[in-house]
């Protein structure tokens, strides 16, 4: 019945000094008890909540109180409250390809999600607290199971004697699935074991075999490279909306997610991994969230550098701030909280990541690992900002870094570079680099490759520039054959159009959209082909293009209202009887050509019938854009194109 009682013994701290304190608690739940001098002083509307799980920041209506403290020192506060928490799932990003369904708090049959935005527990300030808490459930719920953070304390107990930034409370029909992890790493002289949980709201002991082997296999992993995991336990807990949250001690995925086979060896050390950088050492989200960019850093970009594949890996991180982040849209990484549109993600995640590669090469492998392994020591269960992580990383390297994260951290933008290579006297190469962006010069290190006729490995130079233009004189000119900057990937910039083929991201990255849509009756290239279903109508491709273009300017056109295709923004072009189609295939020739009935991809045929195909090729009036193209075969395929595509932003072309 979406109905929560709540009695609360609150130990206040000493510095409380006031005869009265203030406290904040959910609008919907009235308090039923009278402690001394309760006042309702007002009400405090939605606010956006912080948090590494907070896409959006949902947060709940608020009450404001005011109370007298106990006659007695050290007297606990006394509050007896109730109310209904019913707060559907939604989306709250236009950009929903890089966000979950979010709610400020839910009570429902389906389970229960109260976090720190439900503001179900009395919010005294900001401070960190510690709590035990006792979960007791109603007829209808007999049976359920409840998770929270820290240590099991009884049957639906849970207590955290370390300080937290939020208290959590999750619950449903759980199948709970446990295994031991004993840690690589003593405590005090003695072995110590994590217990190990898997919460399925569907009984899956194969699935949870996997997940429970995965926990001890990470854990084995982090734990030598940054020291001690700093909880009892750690949970995989199944939610009932797809949701990918890392709390501490656990984390809550959704039903989908946790079966797809890839996201145990992607996303699911990442949540691991949080409860070192997020929910072991907490960001100080007023001066920027560095978490998410580091703990992508260790996990993400680890295993792909394991691999091999770091540079391609860092390149996606760039692209993405190419295709998604535009001047407006730009901002500082001293105002990332948490991710709220692919610009915040390519920001806070993209670019944080690149801030910590770029301090590994300033400071060596070995250093950088153990100013974390100290980092992590001295600020477990505290706030840490940006400045701190500065002069903490100062100190182990005896240098001030201070100006290299001010210019990172406080700076929005970044080095967009041009080389130019021209010969001088002596068969000397003089190389000049310049910083084309219209922002001031930024000083940074970067290596340069140069390529010499008849050797095989490039002679790397490594650069500090920090000038609008500068340069240097290489050796033999006659020889060089080609010149690299930063071959790696190893410095955050603007990556320039030629490094990267066309993506389907630089379209769901445009600022302005073009939708050029079939006019209706125009189909007889298309009759013969679409036997799986209805045929895609005008209305269909209008609706397709209302989703995909929502955020942006956007604009849509019927392909008999126009001559050729707009020259000033980045086009779609849909549906295979379009009278653009051909156009659209011709700018793409070099991977895409067309078929009797159908497409060849790269070196892939595919078939019109039967499928959904898209291929992005770049703008023939400029570089800078993009046009693309969607063929959907039947009317029955077109919510699942426009639920799917924006996922695969990295990709030039696809079919499915």
């Amino acid at each position: 019945n979406n109905h929560l009682e709540v009695t609360d013994k609150i130990d206040l701290p000493e510095n409380f000094g006031r005869s009265d304190i203030v406290f904040e608690l959910n609008a919907n739940l009235q308090i039923t008890n009278r402690p001394r001098g309760l006042r309702k002083t007002g009400g405090v509307s939605a606010e956006l909540a912080q948090g590494i799980n907070e896409t959006g920041g949902l947060a709940a209506s608020k009450a404001r109180y005011s109370v007298d403290l106990p006659r007695r020192s050290g007297q606990p506060l006394e509050l007896s409250y109730s109310g209904t928490l019913f707060d559907e799932t939604r989306q709250t990003s236009a950009q929903y390809s890089q966000s979950f369904s979010e709610t400020s708090g839910i009570i429902d049959s389906r389970g229960v999600y109260l976090n720190r935005g439900s503001a179900w527990i009395p919010a005294f300030g900001d401070e960190l607290v510690t709590f035990e808490m006792q979960v007791e459930f109603a007829d209808s719920a007999r049976g359920w199971r409840s998770i929270s953070q820290g240590d099991r304390a009884g049957d639906n107990n849970w207590r955290s004697d370390v300080p937290m930034e939020e208290i959590y409370l999750i619950a449903a029909a759980f199948t709970e699935y446990t295994s031991t992890y004993k840690s690589v790493l003593a405590s005090d002289g003695n072995p110590r074991e994590v217990d190990v949980l898997a919460l399925l709201r569907t009984p899956d002991s194969n699935l949870a075999a996997k997940y429970l082997d995965a926990t001890e296999r990470y854990l084995a992993l982090y734990e030598p490279l940054l020291g001690a995991y700093p909880y009892s336990k750690f949970a995989l807990v199944e939610n009932f909306w797809e949701t990918g949250y890392g709390m501490p001690s656990f984390t809550l995925l959704g039903e989908q997610i946790i079966r797809f086979p890839f996201i145990i060896d992607s996303s699911y050390p990442h949540e691991i991994l949080h409860n070192w950088w997020g929910n072991g050492v907490y960001p100080e989200y007023e001066s920027g969230n560095w978490s998410e960019g580091l703990t992508a850093y260790l996990a993400d970009h680890l295993f792909q550098e394991v691999e091999g594949r770091g540079p391609e890996y860092r390149k996606e991180m760039l692209a993405r701030v190419k295709n998604y982040v535009s001047d407006a849209a730009d901002f500082p990484l001293e105002e990332f909280t948490s991710r709220n549109s692919a610009a915040s993600q390519a920001i806070g995640y993209g670019k944080t990541l690149m801030l910590w590669h770029m301090l590994r090469i300033e400071l060596g492998d070995e250093l950088f690992l153990n100013g974390l392994k100290q980092f992590y020591r001295d600020f477990r269960f505290k706030r840490a900002s940006f400045s701190d992580i500065a002069t903490h990383f100062s100190a182990l390297a005896e240098r001030d870094l201070q100006p290299f994260f001010t210019q990172w951290v406080t700076r929005k933008g970044a080095p967009e570079l041009a080389v130019s290579v021209l010969e001088e006297r002596g068969d000397k190469a003089r190389l000049m680099f310049a910083q084309i962006q219209d922002e001031a010069p930024f000083a940074f290190k970067v290596p340069v490759a140069l390529y010499y006729a008849g050797i095989d490995v490039p002679q790397i130079v490594n650069l500090t520039l920090s000038q609008r233009a500068e340069g240097f004189l290489a050796d033999n000119y006659s020889s060089l054959e080609s010149v690299v900057v930063d071959p790696y990937y190893d410095l955050f910039r603007m990556l320039d159009r030629a490094e990267t083929p066309p993506t389907i991201g630089e379209l769901f990255g445009a600022s302005t959209l073009t939708f050029v849509v079939p006019s209706a009756g125009v189909d007889s290239r298309a009759s013969d082909l679409e036997k799986t279903g209805p045929a895609l109508t005008e209305a269909h491709w209008r609706e397709l293009a209302a989703n995909f273009g929502e955020g942006v300017s956007a604009r849509i056109v019927r392909d008999d209202e126009i001559e050729s295709l707009p020259a000033d923004s980045s086009v779609w072009v849909l549906g295979i009887n379009n009278r653009f189609a051909d156009f659209a295939i011709e700018a793409a020739s070099q991977d895409v050509s067309r078929r009797e009935n159908g497409l060849s991809l790269g070196t892939t045929e595919v078939e019109f019938q039967d499928r959904s195909s898209v291929f992005v090729a770049r703008h023939p009036s400029s570089d800078e854009l993009a046009l693309g193209f969607i063929a959907i075969d039947s009317s029955a395929a077109q919510p699942g194109l426009i639920e799917k595509l924006p996922h695969y932003g990295k990709y030039s072309y696809l079919s499915f």
